[in-house]
């Protein structure tokens, strides 16, 4: 607070409540008139936080409140109807006024307060106007609220109220931000920050509630700033739409998409990867080889015994061998790995970050494995070739020659093993 005797003698004489905050949010001065109205001795509110007259239930917010205040752009002041509380707890209605000055390169709020009392007159000249918009407002079969500039509600209609599951008494006594998702907090201050600061004279967004039995509930709000005859921010007026079953529709056309995807990439006996899938991702491990010389190996696997497994068995066990053999194949690779079925009898398992060493280490791992299962009470042995080739190997590393290099070490290793 400035020294300057005319300015403290005209704040000391002030009919109205007056104080003076600095950005930290503490009490830097009090008038007589605002220890007589809050029931303070003199100087007893002096260093203290501004947050002691605020209500329990908005105190949480408060300070946020105030730093956007304090870093406000427009014309740096405030009216709003609040409660105010006073000392021995006691609540009382009343009309703030704010502003900013500049005192020794310091910003600092004046915060004029006075008893709504005094407006009674005011009020019965607006009470025909009242009634209507009350009518109006409850009428409406679009759930409605009037929120003060603090966030707290000060009319809820029924809607509104079967919307949420909330009482209205209940609702009355909470905020916003209280049924506000934490993860989309943030972005509606955002824009009521812009509502206030002149920069927008509305906002939309879409935002999830929490209703009063715990569920998260999808809807549009669309909010608007309400000014007093003297042009200053008075309320907002909030119109909340519930869009969970679009939401939810939403959802389920992304997860159907996402399991089309998956079926369209997977072969439907053995649940692995299908060819497509594979050439797709050859593809970005040679743009990956290209672009950075990042290895990549691949094993092409033949089943050597297939036929006579069919011919003998049935198709059916046939069926079996193929799902066996890829069940035990992805149980030794890596997350990493890439595993498809590419051609009948006929498997890719490719290998990125692999070079040629490490790739033989792999498949000689693979090769010790023991692929048994049994069938109509006999125990049937699934015996496999494979080759492996790096993509280096391959000229530009081409999806093509990489495979059809893997494919005759395979057939290598097959003649080896007659």
């Amino acid at each position: 607070m400035s020294d300057d005797g005319s300015h403290r003698q005209w704040l000391e004489n002030s009919p109205d409540a007056t104080l003076v905050v600095n950005r930290s949010g503490l009490i830097q001065y009090a008038n007589r008139a605002a220890s007589e109205m809050l029931h303070y001795p003199p100087k007893v509110l002096l260093g203290q936080p501004i947050d002691k007259l605020v209500p329990e239930e908005v105190r949480a917010h408060h300070g946020s409140l105030v730093n956007l205040f304090f870093q406000s752009q427009g014309r740096h002041r405030m009216r709003n109807r609040i409660r105010v509380v006073a000392n021995q707890g006691e609540m009382i209605d009343a009309e703030i006024q704010l502003a900013i000055v500049t005192s020794g390169g310091e910003d600092q709020a004046i915060v004029s307060i006075r008893d709504t009392s005094l407006l009674a007159e005011t009020e019965k000249r607006l009470l025909k106007a009242e009634l209507d918009y009350h009518h109006i407002f409850e009428v409406s079969s679009v759930p409605m609220c009037k929120v003060s500039l603090g966030g707290r509600f000060m009319k809820v209609n029924d809607r509104l109220c079967t919307l949420f599951g909330y009482k209205r008494d209940s609702l009355l006594d909470m905020t916003f931000q209280d049924i506000t998702h934490a993860d989309d907090l943030e972005r509606d201050l955002e824009l009521l920050h812009e509502v206030l600061d002149d920069q927008r004279r509305s906002y939309q967004m879409e935002k999830r509630y929490i209703c009063a039995d715990s569920r998260e509930l999808w809807c549009n709000l669309t909010v608007s700033l309400i000014r007093d005859e003297m042009g200053f921010p008075d309320y907002f007026i909030s119109v909340i739409q519930d869009i969970s079953t679009k939401k939810a529709a939403a959802r389920q056309l992304r997860d159907f998409n996402e399991k089309l995807q998956e079926m369209v990439r997977t072969d439907h006996l053995t649940q692995v990867n299908n060819r497509q899938a594979l050439l797709d991702e050859m593809e970005r491990q040679r743009s990956i080889f290209l672009r950075y010389q990042r290895p990549a190996s691949i094993l092409f696997i033949d089943l050597d015994n297939f036929k006579y497994i069919n011919d003998t068995f049935s198709h059916a066990c046939g069926d079996r061998a193929l799902v066996e053999f890829a069940s035990m194949m992805s149980d030794n690779l890596r997350d990493s790995d890439f595993i498809a079925r590419y051609a009948g009898d006929e498997f890719i398992i490719l290998l990125p970050e692999t070079d040629q060493q490490e790739a033989a280490s792999t498949a000689d791992k693979l090769r010790q494995l023991n692929i048994c299962f049994d069938y109509d009470n006999q125990t049937i042995k699934v015996d496999f070739s494979l080759g492996c080739a790096s993509i280096n190997e391959a000229p530009e590393g081409q999806v093509e020659s990489w495979i059809k290099l893997a494919d005759e070490r395979m057939y290598q290793d097959k003649e080896r093993q007659l």
